[in-house]
């Protein structure tokens, strides 16, 4: 599956994120990462333990400096062992942890989305002409599948008409879970139909006289 937005084709892979650079050529390789840079499950343990202890000694040295990594921001690590794929640099994007309590949703939305633009600001800055993003958010974080592959698809769309002049040839939405794969196919093809639009805003309190 392949679209164009813009310049910069977005092709949608059911594989594992070592076959993004492999296969796909992506410099950058985007992790769904908690504020603290534990990576303790789901994609985020992979990549770790595919990266080796390198990768944790990195993070370490972040969040010694800066405490903690701001949710809808992201930080830039060496890929280290993830080289040998092809990748010169993995972007930590923090997502919201989805909750249910009542108006909460909109203004996580808006933090997911964040969170991906951020990732791509943070790979252009690397210098990657390309960069391979999963389903951030979904997992231990509580996202569903098909809210998480919308707000992806519509962070990704928001950037690169927000940024004319990026450097960004291809992105790659994948995992390995075809369900996964799936809300990605079904995001680009709303948003190539038009009827892809981001969630309201959530409604400022009332203010007190």
């Amino acid at each position: 599956c392949r679209y164009m937005l813009g310049g910069t084709e977005v092709v949608v892979a059911c594989c594992a994120f070592q076959d993004t650079g492999a296969v796909y050529d992506c410099d950058a390789l985007v992790n769904s990462a908690n504020s603290r840079l534990s990576h303790q499950a789901g994609i985020a343990k992979a990549i770790l333990q595919a990266a080796g202890p390198e990768l944790s000694q990195e993070c370490a040295s972040i969040i010694r400096r800066h405490q903690t990594v701001s949710t809808g921001s992201a930080v830039v690590t060496q890929a280290h062992q993830l080289s040998m794929f092809g990748f010169m640099s993995i972007i930590h994007a923090v997502a919201p942890i989805m909750t249910a309590l009542p108006g909460a949703e909109a203004p996580l939305r808006h933090q997911l989305r964040e969170a991906i633009s951020s990732a791509l600001q943070a790979a252009v800055t690397a210098g990657a002409k390309s960069v391979s993003i999963p389903g951030v958010g979904m997992g231990v974080f509580g996202w569903s599948c098909d809210v998480a592959c919308r707000e992806i698809v519509l962070a990704i769309h928001e950037w690169l008409s927000s940024n004319p002049g990026h450097d960004l040839a291809r992105i790659v939405l994948f995992d390995v879970d075809s369900e996964v794969v799936g809300g990605f196919e079904g995001a680009l093809a709303l948003l190539a139909g038009g009827a892809l639009m981001p969630a309201p805003a959530a409604p400022l309190p009332p203010r007190l006289v």
